[in-house]
């Protein structure tokens, strides 16, 4: 993802989305659903996420030894990492920010978004691709990827997501769209960073 642009594209869509928000330093909580190895932490100043409580979650134990290991080198104090499937979180309080970085990509959209919804209290990021015309598959078919993606591409069903059918399904469940972002990266392609922000009401 760093060799098109991809994890620091989504780096700065999270420092954007955490200099929007208003959450509290000290006591805010932000998670992070299907958190990978955290690759764009590599781009991430320790002191711009230093403040919050953080929450980083994947189904993969392997990706999150790997995250550790960058949150270690970034000297963050009191993170959390808990092995978890975004279609049937079992986390019972919500976060004051949710971060959802190209993950709803390879899940059952729906069942993904109702998770999310649950688990977001005030502020929720969701990243997504959108390509290029006539381009529909995740990866530009011109690239050579690297075995282990290949081999995670076997697992899931890869897909890319709507933007409008994400919206309209969000906004269902009380979350409105606040804000989106957009960094341009290599194959013509763009990670769109959409916030949203709960209704008082909901």
């Amino acid at each position: 993802m760093a060799n098109v642009g991809q994890a620091q594209a989504n780096a700065e869509l999270i420092l954007e989305f955490l200099e929007f928000v208003f959450l509290v330093p000290g006591s805010s909580r932000v998670g992070v659903l299907g958190a990978g190895t955290g690759q764009f932490l590599d781009y991430v100043p320790s002191a711009a996420v230093a403040d919050y409580q953080w929450t980083f979650t994947d189904i993969s134990p392997r990706f999150l030894r790997s995250l550790e290991h960058r949150i270690d080198e970034m000297e963050l104090p009191g993170c959390q990492f808990l092995i978890e499937n975004i279609e049937t979180s079992s986390i019972t309080i919500p976060f004051h920010a949710t971060i959802v970085v190209l993950v709803l990509e390879h899940v059952d959209l729906q069942l993904a978004i109702s998770e999310i919804a649950r688990l977001t209290q005030d502020w929720l990021l969701v990243v997504i691709q959108v390509n290029p015309e006539g381009m529909t598959s995740n990866v530009t078919p011109e690239r050579v990827i690297p075995p282990s993606l290949i081999e995670g591409s076997k697992l899931t069903k890869s897909h890319l997501v709507d933007k409008e059918e994400l919206c309209c399904s969000l906004s269902s469940r009380g979350l409105r769209l606040a804000k989106e972002i957009s960094k341009a990266v290599l194959d013509d392609k763009q990670m769109l960073g959409l916030i949203f922000q709960m209704d008082a009401a909901a």
